[in-house]
């Protein structure tokens, strides 16, 4: 759209689509209870296409400023992930019960585990990201789903539903001389969600 500016729009085409598509992997209908696993550039876009698709989701990421993003973009709740695995999930189980689906976008596969034993019998887990393949058990008749990025339509659709929706995009622009410097920052963890040449 004419009224949607080229440094909000940039991001969209790379991890607003993943986001789309992987919330879309996830079967999303009114009350779901959807993990995300990873609230970065990428997770932050899929608690919003979560939430128009009225889901109620709960967000997990290391870091607390992640998660106070998380809130404000309309999670339900949050959660600090732990390695401890056996703590971190009674406390999930204790605190919100087990999930209906998890999207996972934290390239670790202690994440990837976590997530799908974070996952109630019969529902869905959706890798947006790297790793080897998870294990589980056939008994618990999980759904275990890979997506990446997307097609043209798709990309028509995400640019329709953050324009009619007021989806937020996080970004910081920097002049593309500075590209080096970025590049250093994203290596750092130093960039929130996505940085934008211009």
């Amino acid at each position: 759209p004419d009224t949607m500016k080229a440094e909000y729009a940039a991001p969209l085409f790379c991890a607003g689509i993943t986001a789309y598509k992987a919330v879309k992997a996830a079967e999303p209908t009114i009350n779901k209870k959807i993990g995300i696993f990873g609230i970065g550039g990428v997770g932050h876009m899929a608690v919003q296409f979560a939430k128009i698709e009225k889901c109620n989701v709960i967000a997990f990421s290391r870091t607390q400023n992640h998660l106070d993003v998380a809130k404000r973009l309309g999670a339900m709740d949050t959660m600090i992930f732990s390695k401890e695995q056996e703590e971190f999930l009674n406390k999930l189980k204790e605190k919100q019960g087990w999930l209906d689906a998890a999207i996972v976008f934290a390239p670790a596969d202690i994440v990837t585990d976590t997530a799908i034993k974070a996952v109630k019998k019969g529902g869905i887990i959706v890798i947006a990201t790297v790793g080897k393949n998870p294990e589980f058990s056939a008994f618990e008749e999980k759904t275990i789903r890979g997506t990446l990025i997307g097609s043209t339509k798709d990309m028509e659709q995400v640019i329709k539903i953050c324009d009619e929706n007021d989806v937020e995009v996080i970004y910081e622009t920097f002049p593309l001389e500075k590209a080096n410097e970025v590049l250093q920052k994203l290596k750092e963890s130093k960039i929130d969600a996505r940085a934008v040449l211009v």
